[in-house]
């Protein structure tokens, strides 16, 4: 009896860490959103240029989405620059503010959206309401500059790694 309770005692420590884990991966979802790309052509009479030294070539920007147990909504945007040799850099921004706007009444001509306004990163969703039931447009500073973006995530996206 007492070598039986001591092989479950031994397998749920095992174990029970294991399902924890688990359940803390599951708990977080991110979703990366392309929300531009820009090409820019190379100055092809410069030495510098055509070496992928003085021109990027492309720039695209990204929102990354993290949903904490399904309510909390954390934003970041990311602007990735690629010269001409293919070397690509990523610059984060923080977010500042969020507004989140039912997106069921999404409408363009309604100013009477139920929406919410949060200084920050970082905002909860309303009971019953998942990623996929709002509107999120967030501003950020990039060189000095604030810009805003929307984003919506659609119900047929799904999170990294799924």
């Amino acid at each position: 009896m007492k070598k039986q309770f001591l092989a479950l005692a031994v397998l749920g420590s095992i174990a029970l860490p294991q399902i924890h884990m688990e359940r803390a991966i599951a708990a977080e979802e991110t979703y990366k959103v392309e929300l531009r790309e820009i090409a820019r052509p190379a100055d092809s009479d410069s030495f510098a240029a055509s070496m992928g030294f003085a021109k990027d070539r492309g720039r695209s920007e990204w929102a990354i989405v993290t949903v904490t147990d399904g309510k909390t909504v954390k934003i970041r945007h990311a602007t990735r620059i690629e010269n001409m040799i293919g070397m690509s850099r990523w610059f984060d921004h923080n977010v500042t503010a969020i507004r989140i706007c039912n997106g069921e009444s999404f409408d363009m001509n309604d100013t009477k959206k139920d929406c919410a306004i949060t200084k920050g990163d970082t905002v909860t969703l309303a009971a019953g309401k998942t990623v996929n039931d709002v509107a999120l447009d967030f501003k950020y500073t990039e060189g000095g500059i604030a810009y805003t973006r929307n984003v919506q995530i659609s119900s047929e996206m799904k999170p990294e790694g799924k």
